[in-house]
């Protein structure tokens, strides 16, 4: 099962751990599509993998794939 929650780097330090406490997943920040902050707009993640913007480079994916334990 996959398991993770992605938030924007505007997310500030406090908001990361009270997402991670709450939901009790791993939580991290990153981006999507060359930079883009705003993670709906290029990330669908669910039990069966994930699909990624076109832009999103391999840094990204790797950061994306940390977070949400895919192997």
């Amino acid at each position: 099962m996959i398991e993770g929650c992605l938030l924007s780097p505007d997310a500030k330090d406090d908001d990361v751990k009270k997402v991670r406490d709450y939901f009790n997943l791993n939580v991290d920040v990153g981006t999507v599509n060359r930079g883009r902050s705003f993670i709906r707009g290029g990330l669908v993640v669910n039990n069966n993998g994930g699909l990624v913007g076109n832009d999103t480079t391999g840094f990204e994916i790797v950061r994306i794939m940390q977070v949400f334990g895919i192997t």
